[in-house]
């Protein structure tokens, strides 16, 4: 995995907010400032590294102040209660995690650490595709004989790193139309020996060209043409009976949400759809076209959140992708 991928795949969040001591730990509430890095498991389940600073004053026995450098850190699992995206704009979320917290002076004090586990509650708002906003409570205990409740209340944003540019220049390219190379200069055939070999039948044999044509996009979990598909395929019924040595070869796709299999299962009925009108409408011979389904197998657009299935990677990846396959004789 290149850094590009490992930057889309792994959100990272900003935060600020309160931090709230137990009265018997003589810590004043103070300002917390810190970053998750996050990972998706699946479009609901995630991990996040977390880390975190808070500076506060400790009042000791003798009733002085003492300035302490606070650090928690911590891993954390995250439930999401739905799927974040533009359709789904405000996702709740559940969060366990288990870590620690080192306490450190500056003005004297001893420094130590504690386990410490938390767990709580969260939202999540979608923004873009590449920026969201969180707001998170959390109840943390101190794992040691006076288990210490402490209260956590933050919010942040959630960035994505990465060139988009480049994402959609591979949908740019895809969906470009090419002309085929020119054929190359006959040259005049050496003389031949004496005695030939017997000549073998003409063998008729499909090559694929580089002529791709224009995808065929869908709607989210739906193998039905909108109007827009039913102009492409106009246009390819016509290039079918300008080119009649042309065959196509119709490959269907989708996106990365979803399992395996359901996508494997709607990729095949994408392009069958695609087949059955240019079967109906264009009265194109059945033998020159075949299908395939290649499920998420084959994106044209590397989606960095699979669980956003209505972010521009994902719909470059709705389609029904033409090869086309042009009939030879070899001899």
């Amino acid at each position: 995995m290149n850094l590009y991928h490992f930057y889309l795949n792994h959100p990272l969040y900003t935060f600020f907010g309160g931090y709230k001591f137990d009265g018997a730990q003589n810590y004043r509430t103070r300002p917390i400032y810190g970053l998750r890095l996050g990972s998706e498991l699946n479009p609901r389940i995630g991990l996040e590294i977390v880390g975190a600073y808070i500076r506060s004053r400790y009042r000791d026995e003798g009733d002085t102040e003492l300035q302490r450098n606070i650090f928690r850190y911590s891993l954390d699992g995250i439930y999401r209660f739905g799927i974040l995206g533009q359709q789904n704009p405000v996702v709740p979320f559940f969060a366990l995690g288990l870590g620690g917290i080192t306490f450190k002076g500056r003005s004297g004090g001893d420094d130590h650490s504690r386990w410490q586990a938390n767990y709580g509650l969260g939202v999540m708002m979608f923004m873009t595709d590449r920026f969201s906003l969180r707001g998170d409570l959390r109840h943390l205990v101190l794992i040691d004989h006076n288990h210490y409740s402490n209260f956590e209340g933050s919010v942040g944003v959630a960035f994505l790193f990465g060139n988009e540019s480049r994402a959609s220049a591979v949908s740019d390219q895809n969906n470009k139309t090419e002309t085929p190379s020119p054929a190359p200069t006959q040259t005049s055939p050496k003389p031949l020996p004496a005695q030939l070999p017997a000549e073998s039948p003409a063998v008729k044999k499909e090559e694929a060209t580089n002529i791709i044509l224009k995808d065929v996009h869908f709607a989210f979990q739906s193998s039905k043409l909108t109007q827009n598909g039913t102009e492409i395929l106009d246009r390819v019924i016509q290039n079918l009976k300008d080119n009649p040595d042309m065959s196509l070869r119709i490959e269907g796709k989708t996106s990365a949400s979803g399992t395996k299999k359901y996508n494997q299962k709607l990729s095949e009925r994408r392009a069958n759809a695609v087949k059955t009108y240019l079967l109906s409408e264009g009265s194109i011979d059945p033998n020159r076209l075949k299908t395939i389904g290649y499920g998420k197998a084959r994106p044209a657009v590397f989606e960095p959140h699979p669980s956003n299935k209505y972010s521009k990677a994902a719909k470059a990846n709705m389609r029904a992708h033409f090869v086309i396959l042009i009939n030879t004789e070899t001899l």
